[in-house]
């Protein structure tokens, strides 16, 4: 969606993407009434080509952008003290390891002071959840850079207790 909304211009050329931008693109389940909420699109108005301009989705663009959307979260709690609900839970336990599967690293932040958090995948620095980051990258949408695999799915950070 940011993408659409956002666009400044597109690719003439429909390049191969990765797995990971493909699958953004078969799974989006985007409609034309998401891209333009509260306007009515009168009969005989010609279709806004979105599908089209979403196949020229840049690799960098998308896998850049989600580590911003993943990142936020906790970014906000280090640097504005946000507390998420989801992990008081963990608070009633004994201090115990846990395996934690998700990439955004909000688990080593509400409860690595008292449990062990094993990043099964690693997770996203909290710097690209940063205001610089969405900056940084709302300019790739113009440009279809490929930028280098990190080592796993994400760049990571490793736990302190891993």
């Amino acid at each position: 969606m940011d993408y659409l909304r956002d666009l400044r211009s597109f690719p003439a050329i429909v390049t191969p993407k990765r797995l990971l931008t493909q699958r953004m693109i078969d799974y989006s389940g985007i409609e034309i009434n998401d891209l333009f909420l509260g306007r009515e699109l009168r009969p005989g108005t010609p279709e806004y080509p979105f599908r089209e301009i979403l196949k020229r989705l840049p690799d960098g663009f998308a896998r850049e952008r989600l580590k911003h959307v993943l990142a936020r979260a906790r970014y906000a709690a280090r640097t504005e003290g946000t507390v998420t609900d989801s992990y008081r839970a963990f608070r009633a336990f004994y201090p115990s390891i846990i395996a934690n599967y998700n990439h955004d690293g909000l688990a080593e932040e509400f409860c690595g002071a008292s449990h062990a958090i094993v990043e099964m995948h690693g997770s996203i620095h909290p710097l690209y959840g940063s205001p610089e980051f969405d900056e940084w990258t709302s300019r790739l949408r113009e440009y279809d850079i490929t930028l280098p695999l990190e080592p796993f799915w994400f760049e990571i950070t490793h736990s302190r207790h891993g």
